[in-house]
């Protein structure tokens, strides 16, 4: 039987870099777990999410613009699989948003949960559950990593 594969939400990524952050606790062994893995999908938006937020937040935790390429890098790259939508797949997604109706931010959370079962995670951590419960998101598990 194959291993279950995990998505990532950016409150989890975000969480697992930053050692102040109120999650760090639960998300960095969470993650480095997950990668040590190779069990770990990193939906594109999730990923370049996290690096506006750890570029953008308030100082004194803001790390500098190439400091976040490198560690996003050092702990993602060949440690998980990088999943975006393509052609029909992204056509998909806004008629989605669309009928649902969803609007504004509500865009990218859907963007993320559908990369995620694009690449194949029957499972997604986020610490932002109510974000994507109030999407039909069939055969992907909402879920916050814990002690």
């Amino acid at each position: 039987m194959a291993a279950e594969l995990v998505a990532l939400d950016t409150s989890v990524i975000v969480a697992a870099m930053l050692p102040t952050h109120e999650h760090h606790a639960f998300a960095a062994p969470f993650v480095g777990r997950l990668r040590a893995s190779k069990r770990a999908v990193l939906p594109l938006p999730a990923l370049v999410e996290s690096y506006s937020v750890l570029t953008r937040i308030p100082l004194p935790m803001r790390l500098e613009p190439a400091a976040v390429a490198r560690a996003l890098a050092a702990n993602f790259e060949g440690r998980a699989t990088l999943v975006t939508l393509e052609g029909a797949g992204a056509w998909s997604l806004l008629s989605a948003a669309a009928a649902l109706p969803a609007a504004g931010g509500a865009v990218y959370d859907l963007h993320i949960a559908r990369c995620a079962l694009a690449g194949g995670a029957r499972r997604l951590a986020t610490f932002n559950l109510r974000d994507f419960a109030r999407f039909e998101l069939a055969g992907l598990e909402l879920f916050a990593p814990a002690g």
